[in-house]
């Protein structure tokens, strides 16, 4: 753990992609429990003048119809990745259900 209780890794894309279709637990400011599930992953090509000592990629969530979480951190849990704080952006609601996507960029 880092200085201010943050973890000093995080999981690479490949560990990622391993766990698509997995849930992700957060709980919002007002003690609200939300259940975010992994869809997708999608690695970026790096910027030639990145100094990124890892591939950048996206993780892509599913979270419940309803009203959608506003951007910001969030502290989720995952059973093998433990405690991660994410910075989480909605993205987009599906017409059919009102599911909301959020994307966590790591870079």
């Amino acid at each position: 753990m880092g200085e201010y209780g943050f973890p000093l890794s995080l999981p690479s894309s490949q560990e990622a992609c391993a766990v698509i279709g997995d849930a992700f637990h957060l709980r919002t400011a007002s003690g609200e429990e939300r259940v975010l599930l992994l869809e997708e992953v999608k690695a970026e090509r790096p910027r030639a003048t990145s100094t990124a000592w890892r591939m950048p990629y996206s993780m892509f969530f599913r979270g419940p119809a309803g009203d959608r979480l506003p951007q910001g951190i969030y502290t989720v849990v995952h059973p093998g990745f433990g405690r991660l704080w994410l910075y989480l952006v909605p993205r987009s609601r599906e017409p059919r259900n009102g599911a909301v996507r959020y994307e966590a960029v790591f870079d």
